[in-house]
């Protein structure tokens, strides 16, 4: 496959598929203040690991980010996508990779997904639009 074939409309029409069927699905251990994890009990369990799951990532590439740690950290592993230096991710491009971090961050936060897409896949009326640029480059791809 050829690097960055992966663009921002790919994930947001999964995204969309998701929000239909799990609107209300918050992640059980953003809920108890755990680590979030990418699988659980060998399925997706977060929202980006959904998302990659259904792009065409396998298990393994998955387990393989819960395993790997961000550069400086040596207890907890488990990294978040902007930080992830998995070779597999580069069939992302930056838009890409910025909304499954975005959805990373907005799902840490404790909010149902259907929330956290709606938010991702609009842009805010508070916010000018060379804000929202810099805070959702997918938007204006």
């Amino acid at each position: 496959m050829k690097p960055k074939e992966i663009t921002a409309a790919h994930v947001l029409a999964v995204l969309h598929d998701i929000a239909t069927a799990e609107a209300d699905r918050v992640d059980p251990r953003s809920e108890a203040g755990l680590l979030p994890r990418y699988l659980h009990r060998g399925q997706p369990n977060c929202l980006a690991a959904r998302v990659l799951a259904r792009l065409g990532y396998p298990t393994s590439v998955l387990r393989a980010l819960d395993r790997e740690f961000p550069t400086g950290e040596l207890v907890h592993g488990g990294v978040q996508i902007a930080h992830s230096r998995h070779p597999s991710l580069r069939r992302l491009d930056d838009n890409a990779r910025a909304l499954l971090q975005h959805l990373q961050t907005q799902q840490d936060r404790g909010w149902p997904w259907g929330r956290i897409i709606k938010q991702a896949a609009t842009r805010s009326k508070w916010f000018s639009r060379r804000h929202e640029k810099t805070r959702k480059p997918w938007l204006f791809a």
